[in-house]
């Protein structure tokens, strides 16, 4: 969008965002799930025990804290 000189406001960059991340986390689910399928290659099970292996999530994660700590300062 910054390429094509696409200005977003604030509630667009976060429903962007908020799909970006679910993105991920689909991805994260194919990664574990589909690929290795057992109880523990689930999103959110390994979430709880551990830090997750695949980076879609890990994207995920990282995109929906930043949309938290960006909500909490407005």
């Amino acid at each position: 969008m910054k390429a094509r000189g696409i200005a977003l406001n604030a509630d667009q960059r976060t429903y962007l965002r908020d799909l970006l991340g679910l993105c991920y986390l689909r991805l994260g689910e194919q990664e574990n799930c589909l690929a290795r399928h057992t109880t523990e290659s689930c999103v959110c099970r390994s979430a709880l025990r551990r830090p997750h292996p695949r980076a879609g999530v890990g994207e995920a994660i990282k995109i929906f804290t930043e949309q938290l700590e960006s909500s909490a300062m407005t």
